[in-house]
């Protein structure tokens, strides 16, 4: 029933590469770029869990996020009709 978000930048998590939605201030959804990326973005979300683990454990007052970098806007794909 709810369709999935309008990705609107592009970047990379570790070594796979994204797409976001950012339209929303509060929170961002990503997803590999392509299905058959997914397996590689489990390993990175795994990566990213480990490297959390640590940070908490590691440091006291740690404040957990999840590192991505954006590289840009993705071009619209919204027709502006005939």
């Amino acid at each position: 029933m709810s369709a999935s978000p309008c990705m609107t930048h592009k970047g990379w998590f570790w070594c796979c590469p994204i797409h976001l939605c950012m339209e929303s201030p509060d929170q961002a959804a990503i997803e590999a770029r392509h299905p058959w990326l997914e397996p590689l973005f489990t390993v990175c979300q795994w990566l990213e869990d480990a490297r959390i683990w640590l940070s908490m454990r590691l440091i006291e007052d740690y404040e957990p996020t999840f590192m991505f970098s954006v590289t840009g806007e993705l071009p619209s794909t919204r027709s502006t009709g005939a």
